[in-house]
């Protein structure tokens, strides 16, 4: 939604920024501020547990409980049950690009996040 929206306000910003290299100034500018703030921004949980980093995905999983008011819900999930997780989801699965494939949902989903 984002990117349609931005790319709908380009004519309406070339039209009140009419040099080239200013236009690109101001539509790149965006990401400088992206850039910036990427190392405050913290990695999922899910992906931390899936890295090994059981330690991080429990405090941050807390600091989210806290800001939710569910502290009662983490206080349930110990560090050592989210490394059991990791132990049972991985298993000795390999996969491949004809997993992509295989069943009907994965075929869709597969498509369409090609396709939008």
């Amino acid at each position: 939604m984002d990117w349609t929206l931005a790319t709908m306000m380009l004519p309406g910003l070339a039209y009140l920024v009419n040099e080239c290299r200013w236009l690109v100034i101001a539509v790149t500018s965006p990401l400088l501020l992206a850039m910036v703030t990427w190392w405050w921004v913290p990695e999922s949980a899910r992906w931390l547990i899936a890295n090994g980093k059981v330690e991080e995905a429990h405090m941050y999983l807390e600091k989210c409980a806290k800001i939710n008011n569910r502290e009662a819900f983490v206080a349930d999930i110990k560090p050592e049950t989210l490394a059991n997780i990791v132990v049972v989801e991985r298993g000795n699965a390999s996969y491949s690009y004809l997993d992509l494939v295989k069943t009907p949902k994965m075929r869709k989903l597969a498509l369409l996040t090609g396709t939008v």
